[in-house]
This record gives structure tokens, sequence and C-alpha cells, in this order.
């Protein structure tokens, strides 16, 4: 009876050890702190992320803000490649149009295009959103996952 029991534990505190070595490695759940996101997500909202996983326009992210080096989640709206097209004021993207201010229109017009290893970030809540139309496009390497449940 004692041994089943030793094995059974030793068992249990193994697949314990996968368990969490699989999530620690593919997963992290992070905390949202700011209202960018709304109506997607709120802060102080709970998300999963998935490391190492491609991401597309449209997916939610979050990544190392270049600026000050916090982490931010925002959704993932242009790859690299991409061209930036700034008419009358507006960024035009196949998402939708997103207004911009004097300031953004000065800094995106120096880009054609995104440049290569780069993507651009916006917040869903625009009017409430410091993003890639303030400080440019992100490396990708800054991306810590892409948000799987929220």
């Amino acid at each position: 009876m004692m041994y089943t029991i030793s094995r059974q534990a030793v068992f249990f505190c193994f697949a314990s050890f996968l368990i969490l070595l699989f999530y620690f490695n593919f997963f992290r759940i992070y905390q949202v702190r700011e209202n960018s996101m709304e109506p997607a997500l709120f802060n102080g909202q709970k998300i999963v992320t998935v490391k190492n996983s491609p991401v597309h326009n449209g997916d939610i992210v979050v990544y190392e803000n270049p600026e000050d080096h916090r982490l931010v989640v925002k959704r993932f709206l242009l790859s690299p490649g991409e061209p930036v097209v700034i008419s009358n004021g507006i960024l035009m993207t196949q998402a939708g149009n997103v207004p911009l201010t004097a300031r953004q229109i000065q800094l995106l017009s120096s880009y054609d295009s995104i440049p290569d290893d780069m993507f651009f970030a916006l917040g869903d809540n625009i009017y409430n959103s410091h993003d890639s139309r303030d400080y440019g496009p992100v490396t990708i390497e800054n991306i810590k996952g892409k948000v799987l449940l929220f």
C-alpha cells in the first residue's frame, strides 16, 4: 500500500512539472492595464497569450512599447511590407480608416510601407490609445504573445 501511494505521488509531481513546463514555455497570463482596447478588452481584464504563434492582421497582441518598454495590448493592424497610405489626414487600411493628428501624419508620412520585421499596432479605442500612430512601427521581436482568450 505504501509503495502505491509513493508511486502515485511521484507520478503526480512529474505530471504537474510537465504541465507547468509546457504552460510557462507556451502561454502567459497578463492583466490589461489600459482602456485603449475597449470594447474588446477592458482595464483590469485578464488575458491568456500564446508565445511564438504566427500573428496576422487583426490579431490582438501583447508587445513591449518601444518608447518606455512597458507591455501594452493592441491590435496588429499592418504587416511588414504593407503600404502606409495617408489621405486627407486619414490612414487608409483594409480594416478601416483611422484619423490622424498633424503630428501623427508627420511621423507616418516618412513611411511608404511597413519596414521588414516590423508591424503597425492600433488600439481599438482609437481616441484613447497611444500606439503606432504615435511612435511608428514596432519591431516584431517586441511581441510577447498573441491573445488567445479574454
